[in-house]
């Protein structure tokens, strides 16, 4: 549909799988300069985690594609695009929960939590109202809005800050 030749995609990528890793890889490597951005700020850890999750639900509506890409990527069985993926995915994700989540415990704002379970929380929540778009669309007529949008941000937040947040006895 894109009326490239074939042979020039696996020219320059090896085929369409590798052209799908790429353009994972680009997606994905355009979130991290601002995370590690937002990382350094010298704010308190739970206006970072709820930048940063405003920061994910924007760029999976920004690129409605990708979370599809990635599920159909994971799923490949090849452990060499596994390894891409999470190095140019996860790991970043991961350091950056690590980071916020050490700042938040030491001063006193969030439980001890694994950065691998708030990454999924937080992945998870965010990335599943674009991944059933197109069943919530048919089946309930609920679209993407930017109020819909607003809403899913702010429940989203206080959903992950409740959940780990330290509160008075």
């Amino acid at each position: 549909r894109a009326d490239i030749n074939q042979a020039m995609v696996r020219y320059h990528f090896g085929g369409k799988r590798e052209l799908m890793v790429a353009l994972f890889e680009r997606v994905s490597s355009t979130w991290i300069e601002p995370l590690e951005k937002l990382s350094e700020l010298d704010i308190e850890p739970r206006r970072k985690l709820a930048i940063h999750i405003k920061q994910i639900i924007r760029n999976f509506r920004c690129h409605p594609y990708f979370n599809r890409l990635m599920a159909e990527l994971q799923l490949t069985g090849n452990e060499g695009i596994q390894k891409r993926l999470s190095n140019s995915f996860v790991n970043s994700l991961l350091r950056f929960y690590e980071h916020v989540i050490n700042e938040g415990v030491s001063t006193g704002v969030f439980k001890p939590v694994k950065p691998l379970h708030l990454f999924l929380s937080i992945v998870g929540l965010c990335d599943y109202m674009f991944s059933a778009q197109p069943m919530l669309d048919a089946g309930l007529g609920i679209r993407m809005t930017d109020a819909l949008e607003a809403e899913l941000v702010e429940h989203t937040t206080r959903f992950v800050l409740d959940g780990i947040g330290v509160h008075p006895s």
